[in-house]
């Protein structure tokens, strides 16, 4: 996989992480629309990936106080969540905050 941000190597990439096709399918708006620098960790993560281990999630970018690593931790989020309630942060952080402590997250861990 050249590990580009396109619809095919995502899909790839999700469906590999265990994703079904149709989740995989439903989650690629988002990650293609991801902020930039959200992105550039994104890759880097995807770079760093082999198949017997688990790559270690970037602490870079962070957007109200959280990263893709803490996310991953606090919330219990795979890593693709993580991702994209990061960039949920970014994008709308009042919003994003308050779910967060309220409990929604549980919707994006899938």
């Amino acid at each position: 996989m050249t590990h580009e941000f396109n619809k095919t190597d995502l899909t790839a990439l999700l469906i590999e992480l265990g994703y079904s096709a149709a989740d995989a399918n439903g989650m690629l708006p988002e990650l293609l629309a991801m902020q930039p620098p959200i992105r550039e960790a994104f890759l880097w993560w995807w770079k760093q990936s082999a198949p017997d281990q688990s790559p270690t999630l970037p602490t870079l970018p962070s957007y109200e106080g959280y990263n893709t690593a803490s996310l991953a931790d606090q919330y219990h989020l795979r890593p693709v969540a993580a991702f994209l309630t990061l960039d949920w942060l970014a994008t709308e952080p009042d919003v994003a905050r308050k779910a967060l402590s309220e409990g929604y997250d549980e919707i994006l861990s899938g």
